[in-house]
């Protein structure tokens, strides 16, 4: 025989659906291009030309007008360590030598690059990792945040030298939501090669998206 025994359950009762995990676009900013998608040049100093991607660059500790940066041509042959180690990059940032001839650019020996995140996202998402050359000394990167409360956090990442010599190309993870600072002491002659953030997909983003690491 076979049995139908009454149910008491309420079937419109169901599991709760588990949220979509949060998405974000990987945004690389680097310097061949501004945001824009207009070509840059060694020699230029600079410091908002990304901020429609979120970015804001400013720089101490060297020769430094206004608080800018300087892009570096690889190509130039100002710096041998320098071109040696961007294998493909052509343009890396840096801080402006107060020696010699400031005509052409070059690396200082120290200096600082700071990374502000600005509000052309809503918010920034997160900022996920950091490329250099040239890495001659150790580099302190000291990342700002806040804390799901609102609270400051910081959190000091140290990188040293890669192993087998300087001469080379190396990327540091940061992987660290809600920035909204990131201060970078290069040690010595050492250029940035690219920031990557991941922005809202929703955040509308002007220009092209640059790919050039």
């Amino acid at each position: 025989f076979t049995f139908s025994l009454p149910c008491d359950c309420d079937y419109s009762k169901t599991t709760p659906p588990v949220p979509p995990p949060e998405v974000c676009v990987e945004q690389v900013v680097s310097f061949t291009t501004n945001d824009n998608n207009e070509t840059m040049q060694g020699g230029d100093y600079v410091s908002a030309q990304w901020d429609d991607f979120g970015v804001i660059f400013t720089a101490d500790g060297g020769y430094t007008p206004s608080g800018y940066p300087r892009l570096y041509d690889t190509s130039s042959g100002v710096y041998n360590d320098l071109d040696d180690s961007a294998d493909g990059v052509e343009l890396v940032m840096i801080v402006q030598s107060t020696d010699g001839d400031k005509t052409l650019a070059s690396p200082s020996d120290s200096g600082v690059i700071t990374v502000e995140i600005v509000d052309a996202f809503s918010p920034m998402d997160e900022v996920v990792e950091i490329g250099f050359v040239n890495v001659v000394a150790e580099l302190v990167i000291t990342v700002y945040s806040k804390d799901e409360d609102g609270a400051d956090v910081i959190t000091t990442i140290v990188v040293t030298p890669p192993v087998g010599g300087q001469i080379q190309k190396i990327v540091v993870p940061i992987n660290v939501k809600e920035v909204t600072s990131m201060v970078v002491d290069l040690g010595g002659e050492t250029g940035i090669t690219y920031v990557g953030v991941c922005v809202d997909p929703d955040a509308e983003i002007s220009g092209v998206t640059p790919t050039d690491r």
